[in-house]
């Protein structure tokens, strides 16, 4: 058996406590050389999110090698959420794999080898879905109360429309949230726009003409906007 080994991290800042791409390569060699496994491949992407597999250049390579390794490889991981926690995504993958005649193992003992495996895997990658989405949530929950305690724990580039940044600490990643007036005025008049019938993007030339674009330096998208007015209380058109 060729075994192509894949690992991932996902972003997050207690990332040192967790279990690295390199130590999830060190495992999988390790296991590879106990089962009789021939290292064909090493691929893996850092802080990267389980929930897409866009931007993981690492998976599309391990993926690319198991199928020219055809019916003698295997995707060799730690765990299945490794490859994906978006159900539709691992479903996906899983086929691509079956399809070139591989099969996906894992350091933990779960084997994707055919569609007899169907069940147990999909409820697994149900599973994964959910813990991934809670997380999300649990993350997105935390951030919104530090926003509405005057704080800022990720990067200036992720301040909320509305507010700035003063008393950055780059080490701790922790800053102070303050109004910023021009902003606090383009949402009051973003709710003005909406009242009067303005669409979007007549909006986000409005504010451009003022001098109010989006942290990147670009217009202000169409959705950004309607989120910033439905956050002062009022439906965007």
């Amino acid at each position: 058996m060729q075994a192509v080994l894949y690992a991932r991290f996902s972003p997050r800042s207690n990332s040192d406590k967790c279990a690295s791409v390199e130590a999830q390569i060190g495992m999988l060699t390790v296991e590879a050389v106990k089962r009789g496994y021939d290292v064909a491949g090493v691929f893996s992407d850092k802080a990267k999110s389980g929930g897409t597999r866009a931007g993981r250049d690492g998976l599309q390579g391990a993926l690319k090698a198991v199928c020219s390794v055809g019916g003698d490889g295997c995707l060799f991981v730690y765990a299945l959420d490794r490859i994906a926690r978006d159900l539709r995504d691992h479903l996906d993958i899983r086929d691509e794999v079956l399809k070139c005649g591989a099969t996906i193992e894992t350091f933990n003992g779960d084997s994707i080898r055919t569609e007899d495996d169907f069940f147990v895997t999909n409820i697994k990658a149900v599973v994964a879905e959910e813990i991934r989405r809670d997380n999300a949530k649990k993350t997105s929950d935390a951030m919104q109360q530090y926003q509405r305690d005057g704080k800022l724990m990720s990067h200036p580039s992720k301040c909320p429309f509305g507010k700035r940044v003063i008393n950055w600490d780059p080490e701790k990643k922790t800053g102070q949230l303050v109004d910023n007036p021009e902003e606090m005025k383009a949402m009051r008049l973003m709710v003005q726009w909406k009242e009067q019938g303005v669409s979007l993007s007549e909006m986000a030339n409005r504010l451009a003409a003022m001098d109010i674009y989006s942290r990147s330096g670009t217009l202000l998208s169409r959705g950004a906007i309607s989120r910033i007015i439905k956050r002062q209380g009022a439906e965007a058109p």
